[in-house]
């Protein structure tokens, strides 16, 4: 077993009690607090985030499964193609981990505020309502960068490792 594979999941138990604690602070701080705005936002941002990135993993793996013959491409050329990210996955997982996050980040910063507007209906004030965005996308970047440190770049190398002595 290498030393990369038999590294522990630190990013994971980090990202658990970051939430735990903000959440539980949020809640504890119930009513018009940045704290509040915070926990609500992370909520959202956090489920959408790693949500969609699980997901549009799974459709690129889903994708590979059913098309084989992305194994044989070399260039694909064209960003916008159907396939084209399932290929990416193929290619350079480190690419592709950088395109799903600016993906995932958008996607969730873009529908996650609609959501707190739509369910914070006035509970939040505006001040406060900044404050907990600009935190939890504080929070929501840390999570993204322990994931990339914790998880997916042992993983690279541990599939590099597999390839230079295979």
């Amino acid at each position: 077993m290498s030393a990369v594979s038999s590294r522990p999941r630190y990013w994971l138990v980090a990202n658990a009690v970051v939430f735990i604690v903000i959440e539980t602070a949020g809640y504890l701080f119930l009513g018009d607090t940045p704290v509040a705005a915070t926990a609500f936002f992370h909520l959202l941002f956090s489920i959408l985030f790693f949500g969609f990135f699980f997901a549009f993993y799974a459709g690129s793996v889903y994708v590979i499964a059913q098309n084989p013959w992305l194994r044989d491409v070399r260039d694909m050329k064209v960003f916008g193609a159907g396939n084209y990210m399932a290929w990416l996955l193929l290619q350079d997982e480190e690419e592709w981990f950088v395109y799903a996050t600016i993906i995932g980040v958008l996607v969730s910063v873009l529908f996650g505020t609609p959501l707190f507007l739509l369910f914070a209906d006035g509970h939040i004030n505006i001040p406060n309502s900044y404050i907990g965005f600009c935190a939890a996308c504080l929070l929501l970047g840390l999570s993204v960068w322990s994931l990339r440190e914790g998880y997916w770049k042992p993983k690279s190398a541990r599939i590099e490792q597999e390839h230079q002595a295979g």
